[in-house]
């Protein structure tokens, strides 16, 4: 965490800016593991990603003020550890630590115990921090099963797809952005390649979305872990734009989040909740779900669009354009599964966009394959067959099943700038080969994605 980046910070209790307190390790000028503080309570940087999870008063399980414990006692790998995956490990030691608070009799006993679960952990972690380890194989190490094979193709979630056409509306405001409920920072490598933020700010509730967010997708943004429930400790009217995409139905008091971005955000600003899921229509994961007029009426001191998100994508796979002065009819918009919001102060948004060319040739650093084929070489050509990740994720992404060819062929032209996965496309070259690229890239035969990824 940049140390500047503390003056964007305020404790929505004491509306105090958070002061530095502690500093363990920094490298220029970000903080790596660090304390920060106001008159309310003091909450640890681990890793460069700042824990805000106040304990209430009847949460005597809460594990920061050990974190803060192990922190300055010089065990920062500890912190680190605790803090990813493992809830029954961690649940025994915060009993231990709290024995060991209450007993001093009882500490030489436990101690061995309690040596062990930090040895597990930080075993764990020494794992997930090797720089070898992909994602793909992260993912599998974490075991998490078919969400695991939805973050690997994330990329080809037509959910995902939704905000490509809204990258042209973030870009041009331009500032500073909160991608909130970011989970493991896919929609944030996208806002950071193709809008190119002066400043990105990741937040989530869970530290290991956060700790690989960081790892392999935004490396350079900030990173708050916190709870959207909840009020968050961000300074008033500092945001250009917030995005939550694919994910505010998780939440069960969504109003409060509604409100924190209104006051979070700079006039002219611009929320995009994106993908939200309709109780008026069945979905697969439904969770906290609200009627269209639900949505839109968290958002009081803002003009909202309503747009069916079908339409929302289709326009944007088939046409490239988005079309936000368009009024859908009510039918329309509760016959959706699931809609998106346009919410902001600034009437010229509401305006119709053409040629969104993103994600884009000119844009794009890491082209591969998308894993989501199989490849099969057949002389100079490449022979791709979709690969179905799972029975579920083809129910879940209609969209994305009707829009990805199910067998392709690589002309000979392409082929030979693919090495194994990779494409490494030179600069010089003619003018057939870069619409051939355009296309494969618009097809999402080619992605783009992080280093390291697969």
């Amino acid at each position: 965490m940049k140390l500047d980046f503390l003056n964007s910070l305020q404790c929505p209790d004491c509306k105090q800016t958070f002061k530095l307190g502690e500093v363990y390790t920094k490298d220029g000028n970000d903080l790596v593991n660090a304390l920060i503080e106001c008159d309310c309570f003091t909450y640890p940087i681990l890793d460069g990603i700042l824990i805000y999870k106040k304990p209430a008063k009847e949460d005597y399980l809460s594990r920061t003020p050990y974190l803060n414990e192990r922190l300055r006692i010089g065990k920062s790998e500890d912190s680190i550890a605790l803090s990813i995956e493992g809830q029954k490990l961690d649940k025994m030691l915060m009993w231990a630590y709290l024995i060991l608070n209450e007993s001093g009799a009882f500490k030489r006993s436990i101690q061995p115990i309690l040596s062990l679960i930090r040895h597990i952990k930080r075993k764990r972690y020494r794992k997930y921090a090797d720089e070898k380890l992909s994602f793909f194989d992260l993912v599998d190490l974490m075991g998490w099963g078919t969400w695991g094979d939805y973050l690997k193709h994330r990329f080809s979630c037509q959910t995902f797809w939704s905000l490509y056409p809204l990258i042209p509306i973030i870009k041009e405001k331009n500032d500073m952005v909160l991608d909130m409920l970011c989970g493991t920072g896919h929609a944030s490598y996208a806002i950071e390649r193709y809008s190119k933020p002066k400043k990105l700010v990741c937040s989530d509730y869970e530290y290991t979305l956060l700790f690989i967010a960081k790892k392999y997708f935004v490396k350079d943004a900030e990173f708050i872990c916190a709870d959207g429930n909840s009020p968050l400790p961000f300074k008033s009217g500092i945001f250009s734009s917030i995005l939550i995409l694919d994910s505010y139905f998780c939440l069960s008091n969504r109003g409060i989040l509604a409100r924190e971005s209104e006051r979070c955000l700079r006039q002219g600003g611009i929320v995009l909740p994106l993908h939200l899921h309709n109780s008026m229509v069945e979905n697969i994961s439904q969770g906290f779900a609200l009627k269209p007029s639900g949505w839109s009426g968290l958002f009081q001191k803002m003009k909202t669009k309503i747009i069916p998100e079908d339409n929302l994508i289709e326009e944007y796979l088939l046409k490239r354009e988005l079309d936000l002065s368009k009024e859908y009819t009510q039918e329309e918009i509760n016959g959706s599964p699931a809609i998106s919001i346009v919410g902001t102060n600034d009437e010229k948004v509401f305006d119709f966009y053409s040629n969104i060319d993103v994600p884009s040739r000119k844009d794009v650093r890491n082209l591969v394959i998308n894993p989501i084929y199989e490849i099969n070489r057949r002389g100079n050509q490449i022979h791709l067959d979709l690969q179905v990740p799972t029975e579920m994720y083809e129910k879940e992404y209609p969209l994305t099943m009707k829009y990805l060819n199910k067998n392709f062929v690589i002309s000979s032209e392409i082929s030979r700038y693919i090495r194994g996965n990779r494409a490494d496309i030179p600069v010089n070259i003619s003018a057939k080969d870069r619409t051939q690229i355009d296309d494969l890239i618009k097809k999402f035969v080619l992605i783009d994605i992080p280093e390291n990824y697969l």
